[in-house]
């Protein structure tokens, strides 16, 4: 988790690039637009909170997870039945994976990992 809260830090150096321009980053929870230059934001720690619960939920690694997981289905993310991705040594409920699932990514509605910004979830 220590990629999420950059955007909380009360010290606002502390959420922007070093002065060597190296990263604060751990892959596969990095906001792709961080990659690209941009700043920590609350959308970037929502994020990195949403591939948290999918990496908890799913026990795989989170590097292109959400892609990986495509692939794998040959269906976009939001179609694949959350039964079917989740740890069945975990134990998750169906409803539970569901719910986890949707909040991490939905191509309809606000999630943390959307890839569009109007309907990505902030951390607040």
């Amino acid at each position: 988790l220590a990629d999420t809260g950059f955007a909380k830090m009360e010290q606002p150096e502390a959420s922007k690039k070093s002065t060597s321009h190296a990263l604060y980053l751990t892959k596969g929870y990095l906001h792709p637009s961080i990659v690209l230059g941009g700043d920590y934001s609350k959308l970037t720690d929502g994020f990195a909170l949403g591939i948290t619960i999918l990496v908890a939920l799913t026990s795989r690694s989170p590097l292109n997870i959400i892609q990986k997981c495509e692939e794998e289905f040959d269906l976009d993310f939001e179609d694949i039945n959350a039964a079917d991705i989740s740890d069945a040594k975990a134990g998750w409920p169906p409803l539970v994976a569901s719910a986890l699932k949707a909040v991490v990514y939905s191509g309809k509605d606000k999630s943390l990992c959307h890839q569009s910004a109007r309907k990505a979830l902030p951390i607040e």
